[in-house]
């Protein structure tokens, strides 16, 4: 494409009016442009260039404006498409928001109510003079600990691959020593 045509082309697109040759508008140009109008205003510009330089025969004229109608029609559908996918991914994320914050709401809830349970309890006279209970309530308090410190470094680790900082080692395990690590933990 010419630098003149791109410029009947920017003219189109920003205009909505074809121009080019057999048009009363840039006639001098090589190409016949058309915009695709849509409801959104011009979608696109298709160029067409004749061969030979006639007369736009009014048949032929018909046809062209036909298919661009058609493929305006279809560029509109394919937006829209794109953008009921666009608003299904955006309700799908926001409600795995929602699930994941209180999913973690409660995982974090769970050791904060053991530490401060046992705290209170070793704040109890009468539990803290017994060093069985006393001991039991310190082990709650570090196990609660630990589990907690595990919790905010998963959120970190997820935070670091959504940001592509963390990548994962992919490798094939035997699944029975997943499961079994993960009721040790639990």
């Amino acid at each position: 494409m010419s630098g003149k045509d791109r410029g009947v082309v920017e003219w189109v697109w920003k205009n909505g009016i074809a121009a080019g040759v057999f048009t009363k508008t840039l006639p001098q140009s090589a190409g016949y442009f058309l915009p695709l109008r849509s409801d959104g205003g011009v979608a696109g510009v298709i160029g067409l260039r004749p061969e030979t330089v006639t007369v736009l025969d009014p048949e032929l004229d018909s046809f062209i404006l036909n298919m661009v109608s058609q493929i305006t029609i279809h560029l509109e559908h394919e937006n829209l498409s794109s953008a009921r996918r666009r608003a299904l991914l955006a309700v799908e994320s926001e409600h795995l928001y929602k699930v994941l914050l209180n999913s973690i709401s409660h995982e974090l809830r769970t050791p904060l109510t053991a530490i401060t349970g046992a705290s209170s309890g070793l704040l109890d006279p009468m539990i803290s003079d017994d060093p069985q209970t006393r001991d039991a309530l310190i082990r709650e308090i570090h196990g609660a600990g630990e589990r907690l410190n595990r919790l905010v470094d998963n959120l970190l680790d997820m935070s670091r691959l959504e940001s592509g900082m963390l990548r994962l080692k992919k490798q094939e395990h035997d699944l029975r020593d997943l499961v079994s690590v993960a009721l040790r933990r639990l």
